[in-house]
């Protein structure tokens, strides 16, 4: 319900894809109808009743409460902003805004240029440089267009969009949905364009094969990043990126081909990678953002990892990582690595409640009672009783009764006469301070226990010098990391 809050509130706000809005409002109808159907049967069943359709029942309530939990954990995805960013946006990857219209039937091309004033020595300039030497064809046509979104959308397979300098400024995305060229005519900070109303994307690549050149961008407000390669193959070179939310997606399947290009003031990562795609980063800045390259590893059976390519990259002056991957916990080898450091110093010990005879006493790993002369002692936030008082120290809570046993197993006197005489005590007394015992050991463990789910909940992230040598880096070379706030490699485990 806290949860629901923050999360109304960044939907209002336009912080949240609207597919990804649409599958969690998908997601709450889907969890409120199966919770009134468990609930109607729950209310017809007779706790007392052995019938054979009580039975059937019971089970499909078992189905539709296991169904309950596993949509309360995709909304639990959606609604932790942390989760949300490193997760949820995997279920709305497969959206797309436009579609390929293909080539022209009559197999023509279109040479579209976008000018929002130009002179005439300007004019004479493109004609002798470009579009003389290049596109003087018969098959070629020219169009004109005062800004870049219109020249795309009138885009078939095969067109060239030529910008002339100048500074052009959106209120809609620009998806590229065919095999096109988008390039600048001159140096990209004379050819600027700019998005500055709220949006799920800025620039949208599922072209087969499309380039992108001279240009700069400058993103304001787009959630899912200043360029997203949804599909096919990209290739970018000598742009300047400016982001303002995040910078370069590339999603599952698709291509990206990054050479010389400049990109900076991302609040996320520079540059995403999601598992099988293919990136391709030659030469290029990635400077002053959260995180310089982060790599998306959900560890799915149908995933396989991601291609990628770094050669001569100087990836400085991030906040976090150079370099950080993305991958879940290794749950078991993380519960295996809990027992041992849970394990007393001597003596044998069980993993979960048993019982191990030692030559002190026994000893239980969880919230269980060490016996030794002096009296009890748990591993876990336990017991530990002695003579004299009562104490308190940090996850250890000890309670003292010079009236009290060391524990419940009977002594004899033959064997310590003195020591049965000094702690005999009323059986009442010895009764409730067992309860007692029993409570302060639940108490504590569940509070232990709580903590460490809490810190697995958020996640963990840590250096890893290694991260270089798995086997998705296909070329390492050349590479620079400088002043990046957390070092050069890291790993995000969820």
């Amino acid at each position: 319900m806290f949860l629901r809050i923050p999360t109304y509130y960044d939907i209002l706000e336009d912080r949240v894809p609207a597919g990804l809005v649409e599958e969690y409002h998908t997601l709450l109808q889907r969890c409120t109808h199966t919770f009134k159907e468990f609930s109607r049967l729950r209310n017809v069943l007779s706790s007392d009743s052995d019938s054979e359709l009580d039975n059937v029942s019971m089970v499909e309530g078992l189905r539709m409460y296991e169904d309950m939990e596993t949509l309360k954990r995709r909304l639990r995805i959606i609604e932790n902003p942390l989760l949300r960013y490193v997760l949820g946006y995997r279920m709305n990857c497969g959206q797309q805004s436009c579609r390929p219209k293909g080539e022209r039937p009559g197999g023509g091309r279109v040479v579209h240029v976008v000018s929002s004033s130009t002179s005439v020595q300007s004019l004479h300039s493109l004609m002798m440089d470009k579009l003389l030497p290049l596109y003087s064809g018969k098959e070629f046509e020219l169009q004109f267009h005062s800004e870049p979104a219109s020249a795309v959308t009138a885009c078939h397979g095969g067109d060239v969009i030529i910008v002339c300098p100048g500074h052009y400024i959106i209120t809609n995305a620009i998806s590229i949905a065919d095999s096109i060229q988008l390039e600048g005519y001159g140096l990209p900070d004379e050819i600027v364009i700019e998005k500055r109303n709220k949006g799920d994307t800025f620039v949208e690549s599922i072209g087969v094969e499309v380039k992108i050149s001279n240009l700069k961008f400058i993103q304001h407000d787009a959630i899912e990043g200043i360029l997203c390669v949804r599909q096919g193959r990209l290739e970018m070179e000598n742009c300047v990126l400016q982001c303002e939310t995040t910078g370069v997606i590339v999603r599952t399947s698709a291509q990206l081909i990054m050479n010389m290009c400049d990109l900076y003031g991302s609040k996320g990562a520079g540059v995403e990678i999601y598992p099988g795609s293919v990136c391709s980063l030659v030469g290029n800045g990635i400077h002053h953002c959260k995180e310089g390259v982060l790599i998306k590893d959900f560890a799915d059976e149908l995933d396989v990892p991601p291609q990628i390519t770094m050669v001569n990259n100087v990836i400085h002056n991030n906040a976090g990582y150079g370099v950080i991957l993305v991958k879940p916990e290794d749950r078991t080898a993380a519960a295996e690595a809990e027992r041992e450091e849970e394990q007393p110093g001597g003596g044998a010990t069980t993993v979960e409640g048993g019982v191990t005879q030692t030559e002190g006493g026994v000893t239980v790993s969880e919230g269980g009672v060490t016996q030794t002369e002096g009296g009890a002692t748990t591993q876990e936030g336990g017991v530990i009783e002695s003579e004299g008082g009562a104490e308190e120290t940090e996850g250890v809570v000890k309670l003292t009764s010079e009236a009290e046993p060391a524990c419940d197993t009977p002594v004899s006197e033959e064997e310590h006469p003195a020591e049965v005489h000094h702690s005999a005590v009323p059986p009442e007394y010895a009764t409730g301070n067992d309860v007692i015992k029993r409570e302060l050991l639940a108490t504590s463990v569940t509070k232990r226990r709580a903590q460490r789910s809490r810190v697995q909940d958020v996640g963990a992230m840590r250096a890893d010098e290694n991260l270089l040598s798995q086997e998705m880096f296909v070329s390492i070379e050349g590479n620079q990391f400088r002043r990046n706030g957390m070092g050069s490699f890291g790993t995000f485990l969820y």
